[in-house]
C-alpha cells in the first residue's frame, strides 16, 4: 500500500509511486475499498509492464495509464463501468485486455494509437465509444454485441480494424459519418438485415469495398 497515493474518501488511487513491473492493485487500501483509478494515476510509468485491478474498480480515469510504453497486459474487473478520455492512450507494447463484462463508456481517445491483437468483443452494456476511441490503433476484429448509443468522430479512423460484426439486435441512434474513414486494412463487415441508413452511411467506406454479409 505504500506505493499508492490514495484518497480514501473517494476510493480512488490518486498515484501509483513504485518501479515494480507487475503491479496488483489490492482491493481495499486503508481499510477502504479502491473504486477508482485517478486521472493519470500510472502516466508514463517506464517500469510497469502488467497491472492487474481488483473487482470493485468502476471507473479508469483519464489518461491513467497514458504513455505506458511497457505496459503489455492489463486486466480489468467486470465492474469497470466507465473507461475515461486517453486512460490507455499510446501504449504500444502488445497489449491485452480484459474487457469488463459492465463496460458502459469509452470515452475519447481511450486506446487511441495502442497496440491491441487480441479481438475485441464489445459487452452488451456498451453505450457509447468516443470520438477517436480508437484512432490509430491496431485493433484488428471488433464484435458489437448490444444497442451502442453513440459512435463517436473517428473513432476507429485509420486503425488496423479488419473485421467487424453488430449482432441481430444491435441499434446505433448516434453514429458519426466519420467514425470508421480511412480504416485501410478492413476486410469483412456482418451487419444485421435491418441496419439502418444512418449505419450504412457510417461504413459507406468500407462497404464500397466489399459487398457486407447480412444475417
Amino acid at each position: 500500500e505504500e506505493s499508492f497515493t490514495f484518497d480514501a474518501q473517494t476510493g480512488t488511487v490518486v498515484r501509483y509511486k513504485g518501479m515494480d513491473p507487475y503491479v496488483v492493485v489490492p482491493e481495499t487500501i486503508e481499510g477502504v475499498r479502491v473504486r477508482e483509478i485517478g486521472d493519470g494515476a500510472f502516466r508514463s510509468n517506464i517500469y510497469v509492464y502488467r497491472v492487474d485491478l481488483p473487482d470493485g474498480v468502476e471507473r479508469i480515469g483519464e489518461s491513467a495509464f497514458e504513455q505506458m510504453n511497457c505496459l503489455s497486459s492489463i486486466y480489468l474487473p467486470d465492474t469497470v463501468k466507465i473507461i475515461d478520455n486517453r486512460a490507455f492512450y499510446g501504449i504500444f507494447q502488445g497489449s491485452h485486455f480484459h474487457w469488463p463484462a459492465q463496460l458502459e463508456i469509452i470515452g475519447e481517445n481511450a486506446f487511441y494509437n495502442t497496440y491491441i491483437t487480441d479481438p475485441v468483443v464489445m459487452p452488451a452494456s456498451l453505450r457509447s465509444i468516443g470520438a477517436e476511441a480508437f484512432r490509430n490503433s491496431f485493433i484488428s476484429k471488433v464484435y458489437l454485441e448490444g444497442t451502442i448509443e453513440t459512435i463517436g468522430d473517428h473513432a476507429f479512423e485509420k486503425s488496423h480494424l479488419s473485421y467487424m460484426q453488430l449482432n441481430a439486435y444491435a441499434f446505433i441512434p448516434g453514429i458519426s459519418s466519420t467514425a470508421f474513414e480511412g480504416a485501410a486494412s478492413f476486410q469483412d463487415l456482418d451487419l444485421p438485415w435491418d441496419t439502418t441508413q444512418e449505419v450504412q452511411y457510417a461504413f459507406r467506406d468500407l462497404l464500397s469495398e466489399q459487398a457486407p454479409s447480412c444475417y
